[in-house]
């Protein structure tokens, strides 16, 4: 089995989020909270976040050329709609980021039109970084009173154009560049999509269905050249897609708790589910590279790397804990991954996870031991690994905070912690050599 780990930095913030599985080249580089308000989302190298008021929803685009150090580029505040229905009540519009300078803004409203019946109505708009309206549509439909009336749901982009869930209204399909807006048909509770080579997939939701979970299939060569090609039904709802070759990546949820399954397209006419990796929540997925990234599937919460080469058995090979993470492949290659609990974002660097290899330990790879794991006092600490220069061990608490530093000479491969004036928890005994880092946890009880 493959073997990989986390070479961690200690000019982190919260070293508490990293937990290393056998050393190299997955670090956190930093982090930071949300400038202000609410995480919106991150396209390319672009963050949207939003503040709102009672009346008012401030747009803020950060640019995150440098990952570490957000700047504001651009903002503008949007004004809340009066509800036609209720002139005294506005509504607070649900926003996506489709673009890195295209935000949809939607909202719903309802009233009743008479005794009988209540009138629902649908609106949505296209804007631009700086507020500017490329788009304003609406739509209406009215029901008896008493109906299990299902709003517009979902808001994705792909290829130049976003996809809105339109509930009971017909979908939308908005074209990025053209600003023409058409329609895919029923598309009811959009959950999320994935669009290669030419083929979209729409993981749908319709709520009063037996079997409400739908993942459908298109051929989308041009807008006007759309067609459905097949549609796998099941009881579970997907919240997240990724595609990679022949097989899809998706993240459920249902009665029988949550998943991510892995489904066989190599027939696109009989999909079928090969394995799943259970999770305790919904999670986002993405790839990276050779590498599926996910919410790990038990406590603490975090992010897990699996190594998909073969994608029947996936093997987790990496993680870093910190609560529910959300990962967003940025232009240069790192990862940032927003904890919605915290409303913070963590910049990953140096993803490319490489190979330790199994035992025996290869000339110029570090390995490091620790015992006793937990201990209650005195900690030993070995290492091995052809070493030429001085070598550095750090210990690090939760919160970053520097506990001990050793330099050791090149002939030297052991060296001790007394712990007795610290208090218990967990911390972090970095090994740094010639360019080469090894980092493992360690638990302190008293």
């Amino acid at each position: 089995m493959k073997k990989f780990s986390i070479a961690l930095v200690v000019c982190l913030l919260p070293l508490a989020n990293l937990i290393a599985l056998e050393a190299v080249n997955l670090r956190v580089a930093g982090s930071w909270d949300i400038p202000a308000g609410e995480f919106v989302g991150i396209q390319g190298n672009v963050l949207a976040t939003r503040q709102d008021t009672d009346s008012s929803v401030t747009i803020r685009f950060y640019s995150l050329a440098d990952p570490l150090t957000p700047s504001l580029t651009s903002q503008f505040t949007y004004r809340y709609h009066r509800n036609s229905f209720y002139p005294e009540s506005r509504n607070r519009p649900s926003i996506g980021l489709v673009r890195s300078d295209r935000l949809v803004f939607s909202f719903t409203e309802w009233g009743h039109s008479d005794n009988m019946t209540i009138a629902y109505q649908w609106n949505f708009e296209l804007l631009g970084s700086n507020g500017q309206r490329y788009v304003e549509s609406g739509d209406g439909v009215t029901h008896p009173v008493g109906y299990d009336f299902i709003p517009p749901s979902g808001v994705f982009s792909f290829d130049g154009y976003a996809l809105l869930g339109g509930g009971e209204f017909d979908s939308r399909l908005v074209n990025l560049n053209t600003n023409r807006v058409g329609s895919m048909g029923f598309i009811c509770n959009l959950r999320a999509i994935d669009f290669t080579n030419n083929q979209l997939i729409v993981a749908d939701c319709y709520p009063y269905a037996e079997l409400p979970g739908v993942v459908n299939f298109y051929n989308f060569q041009r807008p006007d050249s759309i067609y459905h090609t097949s549609t796998f039904n099941d009881r579970f709802y997907g919240n997240s897609l990724v595609r990679n070759g022949d097989i899809l990546f998706e993240s459920v949820n249902g009665d029988s708790g949550n998943s991510v399954r892995v489904l066989d397209l190599s027939d696109i006419q009989n999909v079928s589910v090969t394995t799943q990796l259970e999770s305790n929540f919904p999670t986002p997925v993405s790839l990276f590279g050779d590498y599926l990234m996910c919410n790990l599937s038990s406590d603490p919460q975090g992010l897990a790397f699996y190594d998909i080469t073969d994608p029947e058995h996936p093997d987790l090979v990496a993680s870093c804990t910190g609560g529910p993470l959300m990962p967003f492949v940025l232009n240069d290659g790192k990862v940032a991954s927003y904890n919605y609990s915290e409303r913070r974002v963590y910049i990953l660097d140096q993803i490319g996870l490489s190979v330790v290899g199994d035992p025996p330990t290869q000339p110029g790879e570090l390995s490091l031991a620790l015992f006793p794991n937990p201990f209650n006092s005195t900690l030993s600490i070995t290492f091995e690994g052809n070493r030429s220069q001085n070598s550095t061990v750090s210990i690090f608490d939760q919160s970053g905070r520097l506990q001990l530093e050793r330099i050791l000479a090149p002939n030297i491969n052991s060296t001790s912690w007394e712990a007795s004036g610290v208090s218990a928890g967990t911390y972090f005994i970095q090994l740094n050599s010639t360019n080469r880092s090894v980092v493992q946890p360690v638990v302190l009880v008293k």
